[in-house]
């Protein structure tokens, strides 16, 4: 047996090595895709684990406070409770390093005497340096990096760092430095520690804390603890495990994450078509052979293993390069993945890759898995195949025809199943149905490409000829003849350009959305807003910037935003304080139902909110409910006037105006940034000119127009899909393997027809037209099927998919330029794609066409 896979496998995929090349390309850069995404998703996932960890330590349980944290006099009361061992007051601030460093940094304010029992830290020593730890604490300005992050910046003890937090600059003295170890591996290595006293002082936190770190005496339990803390703290603190931060964290990023994962797997669907194809082909192709070992008595089973074991062996020699690959794409997947996630989640430092043998594993089988299955049906025809049919060159075309209409039924009910599928909802928050709505529908539409390229075929036919004469006659009459195999590489090609077309129509018609939605909220003439701000910081204007704004000649009204993040039902929610009244006169609000400025007079004067449409999503609420919100003077039930499009953050919004705000929160008073309104014919360049002359030194302020701002949004939101774009090319390019393979393999089994058309004089070129234009007829053919599924492929990304993982309502757009620059794509692609092939028909001679294989 080991004698007759050596003579049937490794002999012909050694004699077609080019076609098995493809093969195994085509699975190497689907198996490559899908390793890059999960390796790129776990090394994040596996940085925010380290993160937490590292800066949790032993900690059993923390009391966290919101937005301006919480009065020190509570760590008093929690210190002195039964059952606490040990607790650590702690201070957090995401904050940019100034010029030339320009990195995030997250620095701890910590008590270094009680952090010893939560946290490990070891020193870096040099020589010659003295009590480091006595200099770090009784000198002024201190702050303690890592070492590497010092190495990296060329920083040496002493030298001056210079930090910017929210709209001031302040210099700090290296004093310490940090070894790559315990609490100093956060965000890999971007940790800086200052004493409390010193943080609360610097960044005006005085008598303020944003967390308690706790130990547990022996014998009382998390739970119990819990509860006595539920009794003394207000409700806008809240106690949590330190996992319970993951978890959150994993829950904000998991709907991208899967999202990703998802587009990664259609590179591995085109290459199933891809394997499906070839060996299709290698069955047609090795006919006699099958029929001869049938003849001298193999069984059906021997038929079917040797197959199915020469596709494994692609797949698995495609399986292992791609995971090397992938392995190369994952380090590019990582930065836009986490530059993408600073932007819209948290703030993420993932320089490392975390290698998973399990996703290796599951790539690789992945891979080997598609190689099976696309074989499966093409080997099984094989092998149920009699010798006088396998001697018979017509039979599968004929066996096709006869089965169009069952292929046919079976796609259009994949199509029903795939309309039942997203109709149903999201489980636990995540859109199963829809992807599998998807997947059903591009398996439908594969099933239906026979019977379409048929169709199509016959209504390009009369065009061809008449434009083409002869070469357009017989290329039409080959793809009509030979829909067996081309189906197939059209399927193919059709999935990828489905796939391309239904994202960019869902990007298209979210940046629609989000360019109408900027101009009716951006409407102040400038914008003000703290210099660094980085995701989950907290970060405010200048008070006296504030207060001098008014007194500006050309001033006319301005929006005072306080922007508070708050948890509701463990995840966190933007809480946004207005000046409602500007919003009302100057601004637009898009409520899903009712007048804007209705509903923005009724929160302005009793008291009520307006929630974002994904908060009342993911909340299940609607117009006239209530929402209990967190708030240091109580939990406060709030009357819901309306419900807002927006579209900033996946967590959802809650819009109040000031007065309710301060009312609520008497303790914030400063503001995250202002929209200011000038008179009609003041100079927008000029009054900006005149802020920033009025701006101290050691103020950072950002002062934007709208049409800056609108533009910089844009920038954000195509950065954020940046990483489709590469995978939509991936999975074209395999396709495009799929027609080459296709074309070559066409030729090889038309070499007597093309003899016999050169012995009866025709040319060379005429050949090469032929194949040119059969590539062009399969490319057209697919490029209508990938349109049509691509338009309800879209609507499924738009309407299922996107809104049961983000809950945003976004305006279906269908551009007719992306199908126009689609179909020339497509159309050079396959010409491109038929120049091989066509050399290989015009080149070879009558002789070699006309011998017997």
């Amino acid at each position: 047996m080991l004698r007759l896979y050596r003579w049937f496998c490794f002999r012909h995929l050694w004699k077609y090595k080019g076609r098995a090349f493809l093969c195994l390309l085509g699975v190497a850069l689907g198996v490559a895709v899908f390793v890059a995404i999960k390796t790129a998703s776990s090394s994040a996932s596996a940085s925010f684990a380290e993160t937490v960890t590292s800066l949790t330590g032993k900690t059993q349980l923390q009391v966290v406070g919101q937005g301006n944290g919480f009065p020190e006099e509570l760590y008093v009361k929690v210190s002195r409770l039964r059952g606490v061992k040990a607790a650590a007051p702690v201070l957090e601030f995401n904050v940019m390093t100034g010029p030339p460093l320009s990195e995030p940094l997250f620095v701890l304010g910590v008590d270094i005497f009680t952090e010893q029992q939560f946290r490990s830290y070891r020193l870096a020593r040099f020589p010659g340096q003295r009590a480091p730890l006595v200099s770090f604490l009784t000198q002024a300005n201190s702050i303690a990096l890592t070492k590497r992050f010092a190495r990296r910046h060329g920083l040496q003890l002493g030298d001056r760092v210079e930090i910017l937090s929210g709209s001031q600059r302040y210099n700090f003295v290296l004093r310490l430095m940090l070894e790559l170890q315990g609490a100093a591996r956060a965000l890999e290595g971007n940790l800086a520690l200052v004493d409390i006293a010193t943080a609360q002082e610097t960044f005006a936190r005085l008598g303020r804390l944003d967390r308690i770190d706790l130990l547990l005496q022996q014998g009382t339990s998390e739970a119990e603890l819990a509860q006595r803390l539920s009794e003394i703290l207000p409700a806008n603190v809240r106690v949590q495990k330190p996992a319970e931060r993951l978890g959150m964290i994993r829950k904000m990023v998991r709907a991208y994450q899967l999202n990703l994962t998802a587009l990664s797997m259609i590179s591995l669907f085109v290459g199933l078509f891809l394997i499906y194809n070839a060996v299709a082909f290698a069955v047609s192709q090795r006919r006699y052979e099958i029929a001869m070992l049938r003849v001298l008595g193999a069984s059906r089973y021997q038929v079917l293993s040797m197959f199915l074991v020469e596709a494994l062996i692609v797949g698995a020699l495609g399986a292992l390069l791609g995971a090397v690959l992938g392995l190369f794409m994952a380090k590019a997947a990582l930065n836009a993945m986490t530059q993408t996630i600073s932007e819209l989640y948290l703030l993420v430092r993932a320089r490392t890759l975390t290698i998973s043998a399990a996703v290796l594993l599951l790539g690789a089988t992945a891979g080997m898995a598609v190689a099976l299955l696309g074989s499966l049906l093409p080997s099984l025809e094989a092998s149920r195949t009699q010798p006088r049919e396998a001697l018979s060159r017509g039979t599968l075309e004929k066996r096709l025809h006869l089965n169009l209409t069952r292929i046919s039924s079976f796609g259009a009910a994949l199509l029903g199943v795939a309309y039942l599928c997203s109709r149903q909802p999201a489980v636990s928050g995540v859109p199963l149905f829809g992807f599998a709505s998807a997947f059903f529908l591009l398996a439908g539409f594969s099933f239906l490409t026979p019977a379409a390229v048929l169709l199509l075929n016959r209504l390009l036919a009369p065009v061809c000829c008449r434009l083409f004469n002869v070469e357009g006659r017989l290329a039409s009459r080959y793809l009509g003849r030979s829909v067996n195999r081309s189906a197939v590489a059209i399927a193919s090609l059709m999935a990828a350009l489905a796939m391309l077309i239904s994202i960019s129509i869902m990007i298209l018609s979210f940046r629609q959305t989000v360019v109408h939605w900027t101009e009716q909220i951006i409407s102040a003439d400038l914008y003000l807003a703290p210099g660094a701000r980085i995701r989950g910081q907290r970060a405010v204007l200048p008070p006296e910037i504030v207060s001098l704004l008014p007194q500006l000649p050309g001033f006319l009204a301005m929006d005072r935003l306080r922007e508070l993040t708050i948890h509701l039902q463990g995840l966190p929610a933007l809480l946004c304080a207005s000046d409602l009244h500007v919003k009302e006169r100057y601004s637009r609000v898009l409520f899903r139902r009712g007048s804007a400025s209705e509903l923005l007079r009724r929160c302005r004067q009793f008291g009520q909110i307006a929630i974002s449409e994904v908060l009342a999503t993911r909340m299940g609420l609607s117009e006239g409910n209530t929402l209990e919100l967190p708030t240091p003077t109580g939990s406060q039930s709030l009357l819901i006037a309306g419900i807002f499009y927006d579209y900033r953050t996946e967590g959802g919004m809650i819009l109040m105006d000031h007065s309710t705000f301060q009312r609520y929160w008497p303790d914030e008073h400063d503001f995250t940034s202002l929209g200011i309104y000038l008179q009609p014919g003041v100079d927008v360049r000029g009054f900006r000119t005149m802020i920033r002359q009025h701006l101290q030194q050691n103020q950072a302020v950002q002062i934007t127009s709208n049409r800056e701002l609108r533009r910089e949004i844009l920038r954000i939101f195509d950065q954020t899909f940046a990483i489709t774009y590469a995978l939509q090319v991936i999975a074209i390019v395999v396709a495009i393997f799929g027609i080459v393979n296709t074309l070559v393999l066409l030729i090889n089994e038309r070499a007597r027809d093309l003899g016999v058309l050169k012995a009866v004089g025709s040319s060379s070129g005429q050949l090469q037209r032929m194949t040119l234009l059969e590539a062009v007829l399969m490319g057209l053919s697919s490029f209508v099927l990938g349109a049509i599924s691509g338009v309800f492929l879209s609507m499924v990304l738009i309407f299922v998919i996107n809104k049961q993982s983000f809950g945003w309502t976004i305006q279906f757009t269908l551009p007719p330029a992306l199908f126009g620059k689609t179909l020339a794509l497509v159309l050079g692609c396959a010409v491109i794609a038929g120049i091989a092939p066509a050399r290989i028909a015009a080149t070879r001679s009558v002789s070699e066409l006309m011998r017997f294989d």
